[in-house]
């Protein structure tokens, strides 16, 4: 498969390796600028919509420190 760079150094990435990687519009990849060869990564990020469902959600419901509710929802017992 053969992409072209434009005068800007932009490249078109072609659909059937966008759909194998998983990539979607307004994801964003890392370049590794230390390999021989043109490496990238995908950076994963929730969308915002589904961050703001989770913001304040044990707002009000949180009377211990995080050490006991991360035991207290895994089921693991209280150490001394």
């Amino acid at each position: 498969m053969i992409a072209t760079i434009t005068s800007k150094g932009q490249v078109t990435i072609p659909k059937v390796v966008r759909e194998h990687l998983g990539l979607e519009e307004g994801m964003q990849l890392d370049f590794d600028e230390h390999t021989p060869f043109l490496k990238a990564r995908k950076i994963a990020r929730l969308p915002r919509h589904k961050l703001r469902k989770v913001i304040g959600c044990l707002k009000g419901k949180m009377t211990e420190n995080v050490s006991e509710y991360l035991n207290s929802v895994r089921g693991k017992p209280d150490l001394p």
